[in-house]
């Protein structure tokens, strides 16, 4: 545990609200997550219901002139959809007055999609994730799409049924283009930007540029990067005129959300290069 908290710390914006806030004064858009899942006890069910709402409050009363989006794991309060009716429902409840913070529900692992969407469906106003490395991904975003929603596209940090690199680059290239052909942008209601494409990958980027430039939406959607990765390219990306958003992760159980990621880079070459580059490229 020792050993990846210097990873941890480039990763995770601090141990709890204060601090994680403190991180991000100077980022302008921000999508926060409370690290943790898979709570399997009240008690700790409890515990992440009980931060959300004070994080909630926190923003209420901190620079209230922004905008937030706050991404929850459903699995923070169990395995099923009935433990997380009465969480979900205290949170959104809890930001109904307020229109400048958001709820995205984050995508888990494969057993827990279906459940998820599902569940989403009875939010009007809830985001949702979808993988590019699974392949229903391409018609819930049908779904997406009918049902006017905002949604963030990645290529998946959780074991999929699309394994290799290319397909998976290919999968989320046509999920893009599918969703800026679709019209989806200039729907009579289309009033904030509701697409946040999520990725450090330079060829994806370069893909969405140009299909960016082809649909005429640049400025219609978001590139989001995770906190302390590849500053210098969201830095390029908002000089030239694209939106960018950071996915801020926070609290004390950062092993999981940190193994992960690793899991996901395959190792630390994909850290140690992209810190190079920002460091080259200051």
């Amino acid at each position: 545990m020792k050993l990846l908290y210097p990873l941890a710390k480039r990763f995770i914006a601090g141990d709890d609200v204060k601090s994680m806030i403190h991180n991000i004064v100077y980022y302008d858009l921000v999508t926060i997550n409370y690290v943790g899942e898979t709570a399997t006890t009240d008690l700790q069910r409890l515990k992440n219901l009980t931060e959300y709402l004070h994080l909630i409050d926190y923003l209420k009363g901190t620079w209230a002139v922004r905008q937030y989006e706050i991404s929850i794991k459903l699995s923070q309060f169990g395995n099923a959809p009935y433990q997380w009716k009465e969480p979900v429902e205290q949170i959104v409840n809890a930001i109904k007055d307020n229109p400048r913070i958001k709820i995205k529900f984050d995508m888990e692992k494969a057993d827990l999609i279906d459940d998820t969407i599902k569940f989403s469906r009875c939010f009007n106003d809830v985001g949702i994730v979808l993988q590019a490395n699974m392949e229903r991904s391409y018609t819930d975003l049908a779904d997406v799409i009918e049902r006017f929603r905002r949604v963030r596209i990645c290529k998946g940090a959780y074991k999929g049924d699309i394994t290799n690199m290319t397909k998976i680059r290919f999968a989320y290239l046509e999920l893009v283009e599918e969703l800026f052909r679709s019209g989806y942008f200039y729907h009579k209601s289309y009033q904030q930007e509701l697409v946040s494409l999520a990725t450090h990958d330079e060829y994806l980027i370069e893909n969405i540029k140009e299909l960016a430039t082809q649909y005429a939406c640049k400025t219609k959607f978001y590139f989001e990067m995770l906190f302390g990765i590849r500053r210098d390219l969201a830095k390029r990306l908002l000089e030239d005129g694209y939106k960018v958003r950071t996915y801020v992760p926070y609290g004390d159980n950062w092993m999981p959300y940190v193994t992960r990621r690793l899991m996901e880079f395959k190792n630390l070459k994909f850290v140690g290069i992209n810190i190079l580059k920002e460091y080259f490229a200051r």
